[in-house]
């Protein structure tokens, strides 16, 4: 097992871990894209792009673009997993998917408006989800347009016990209550082990399970 470290906060990391993985792998099998947050404030990566966005989608479409070579070296139908989320439901107006597997965006999506006063930080997080689930049918339209096989999910993982709530910071609400609002929800979300299941299923079930 090789473990390489990304920060997908900055697209040239993604890149570099592109290379690092094609120069170091003789195919991939099996790819799941899982990186994730919620900016509870607007802010900007390197390249001048949103956030969230930047981190929940474009990072994981142009490390999927630039895996596509080793997964088409794959010993039998590679397959890409994507980590979506129903909070999608909250993502606002729809992304349309056109030219295969290229997902376009209107600018305000990926810039939002220059006093960032619209910043709605639970709407771009779904609308970044929502973009998870589009790349994932575009892959799929790609494969049967070209003929190429390629086999994809895309999956609501569940509420999981995790540090996702990090970068709201120590004046939000759930940090401020979190003694008291922990012990509860943890009654009702799953574990990391537990959250892991389904994306394990659709990594590792086989072709016919999958739709």
């Amino acid at each position: 097992m090789q473990f390489i470290e990304c920060d997908f906060s900055d697209l040239q990391n993604v890149k570099k871990l592109s290379k690092e993985i094609n120069s170091s792998c003789d195919k991939v099998d099996i790819l799941i894209n899982n990186a994730g947050l919620c900016k509870m404030k607007f802010s900007q990566n390197p390249q001048g792009l949103e956030q969230t966005m930047a981190i929940n989608h474009l990072a994981h479409f142009m490390l999927t673009s630039d895996m596509m070579e080793l997964l088409s070296k794959s010993s039998g139908v590679p397959r890409i997993v994507n980590v979506s989320s129903r909070a999608h439901e909250h993502g606002g107006s729809p992304l349309n998917v056109t030219g295969g597997i290229e997902p376009m965006f209107e600018d305000q999506y990926l810039k939002e408006d220059k006093n960032q006063k619209s910043y709605d930080f639970a709407e771009q997080y779904g609308r970044s989800k929502l973009a998870n689930i589009h790349f994932t049918k575009g892959l799929e339209a790609y494969s049967k347009k070209t003929g190429v096989a390629l086999k994809t999910a895309c999956l609501h993982p569940g509420v999981i016990s995790s540090d996702f709530f990090r970068e709201f910071g120590n004046d939000s609400f759930y940090y401020r209550y979190q003694s008291v609002i922990s012990p509860i929800l943890n009654f009702f979300i799953k574990t990391p082990e537990e959250g892991a299941q389904t994306t394990l299923f659709c990594a590792l079930a086989s072709d016919d399970v999958i739709q």
